[in-house]
Order: structure tokens, then C-alpha cells, then sequence
């Protein structure tokens, strides 16, 4: 079978999904929580990133001491 990329990521949630809904240790809302914390994180490791980045930026402009 040839899938392009799109539907494979589909694929890798749908199974993910399952994984969480099937499995009978794991509630809803811990689910939801750990989502919360997996995007919080994306939203951290970017900052980080960007405030590095926008640093630099002011510097090759002269802007910055």
C-alpha cells in the first residue's frame, strides 16, 4: 500500500486514540491532562526557541548591546 504522509499521521492518531479510549486503566480525563501537557510543552520548547532567536535577531540589527 503507498500512503502519503497525511494519511499515515492519521493513522498514528486514530491508533493512538484507540489506544487510550481501549485501554480500561486510563480515564478521560487523564487523557485529556496528558494532551494538556504534551501541547504545554510543544508551547514551551518554542519560546525557549524563539526568545533565543528574536536575541539574536535585535543583535544583527545593532539594537542590542
Amino acid at each position: 500500500m503507498n500512503y502519503d504522509y497525511k494519511t499515515v499521521r492519521r493513522d498514528r492518531l486514530v491508533d493512538l486514540v484507540g489506544d487510550y479510549l481501549s485501554d480500561e486503566d486510563t480515564t478521560p480525563d487523564q487523557f485529556y491532562t496528558e494532551i494538556l501537557e504534551e501541547v504545554k510543552s510543544w508551547v514551551d520548547y518554542h519560546e525557549k526557541h524563539a526568545a533565543k532567536c528574536n536575541a539574536l535577531y535585535v543583535k544583527l540589527h545593532g539594537l542590542a548591546k
